[in-house]
């Protein structure tokens, strides 16, 4: 049997690096997206921690020190910037999650595509050998049979003319 090929092979090919290649970058979107949330998980969570300590201070009777309340103050101050700042990084790092995944998403329908196309092809052209090979059989019984009975003609005819 003649093996099928397909003759928009170097398209698929290319199709499946092309869906490869926007499946690593979706990834790589996605781990600097968790990145950043972890980030400001992290901020967070230092910020609540100061806040605990700056209450305690203020709790604390006697030995209250000025110069913490200011160091914390500070501190929290500056983590709503750093919060603040690595939202707005999340935002855009989510815009940039959905433009690569819209790629991917048509990266592979592409191959998809083309993969349908290949069944499509592939199943037109078993069905197209099938019917081939029952013309072949098909004529070689024809033929057998013709081959019989002109064998058995010559064999009536040869007997006739020998009486």
């Amino acid at each position: 049997m003649k093996k099928f090929k397909f003759r928009l092979e170097t398209v698929e090919r290319h199709r499946k690096i092309k869906e490869q290649e926007s499946r690593v970058a979706l990834s790589r979107g996605l781990a600097a997206l968790r990145e950043i949330e972890n980030n400001l998980f992290a901020v967070d969570k230092e910020e609540v921690k100061a806040r605990r300590e700056f209450a305690a201070m203020g709790n604390a009777a006697g030995n209250i020190n000025t110069n913490g309340f200011w160091v914390l103050d500070n501190f929290i101050e500056g983590q709503k910037i750093r919060r603040k700042e690595l939202k707005q990084q999340l935002n855009e790092q989510e815009k940039k999650v959905n433009e690569i995944y819209k790629k991917f998403l048509s990266a592979r329908q592409q191959r998809k595509s083309i993969e349908t196309l290949r069944e499509k092809h592939e199943t037109e052209y078993r069905a197209g050998f099938r019917k081939y090979e029952n013309r072949q059989q098909d004529s070689l019984y024809t033929m057998r049979e013709k081959i019989r009975q002109e064998s058995v003609d010559t064999l009536k005819h040869g007997d006739d003319k020998d009486e």
